[in-house]
């Protein structure tokens, strides 16, 4: 679910995903999880739920969680000023060169972003992948023999 509104009536409502793919479980690390359990314990409570409040436990604007968390924090870290949404896109890409070689990797990420089909995943996040391809003479003489049954010129996948 996303937060949704605040009119001149200052309400809000929690809206369902754009798709059923949008509602999933995502695996955290280990480091992430301590520091969120720490973060909760002071955390205030508010209505919806949320991780980030405003100081009247009311729901935070973008630019209000930028401006006190995101900037400074990206700033600290050493990195070019950038969107909050880029995080996606560089948590895809990281993704993708790590893992992309695994059986299933790609459907794993196509769940963690919440497509619905595969090509969106693929459309978006994999356009990066030409600039690092290295071809592979290897690879290529491992489907050489497959496709011919020549099993004397059968070399290591390096």
């Amino acid at each position: 679910e996303h937060l949704a509104g605040a009119g001149e009536d200052r309400q809000w409502e929690l809206r369902p995903p754009k798709t059923k793919a949008g509602n999933r479980i995502l695996p955290l690390g280990d480091e992430l999880i301590k520091a969120l359990q720490i973060y909760l314990i002071e955390m205030p409570e508010n209505p919806y739920n949320l991780l980030f409040v405003g100081p009247n436990a009311m729901p935070m604007r973008e630019s209000a969680f930028m401006r006190r968390y995101f900037n400074g924090d990206v700033k600290m870290a050493g990195c070019p000023k950038m969107r909050f949404y880029d995080l996606r896109h560089t948590y895809c890409s990281m993704f993708v060169q790590k893992f992309g070689h695994l059986p299933n990797a790609l459907q794993e990420l196509q769940y963690r972003m919440g497509h619905e089909k595969l090509t969106t995943t693929l459309d978006i996040y994999t356009h990066f992948m030409n600039i690092y391809h290295k071809p592979n003479d290897a690879f290529a003489n491992q489907m050489e023999s497959f496709v011919f049954k020549n099993e004397s010129s059968t070399q290591a996948i390096k």
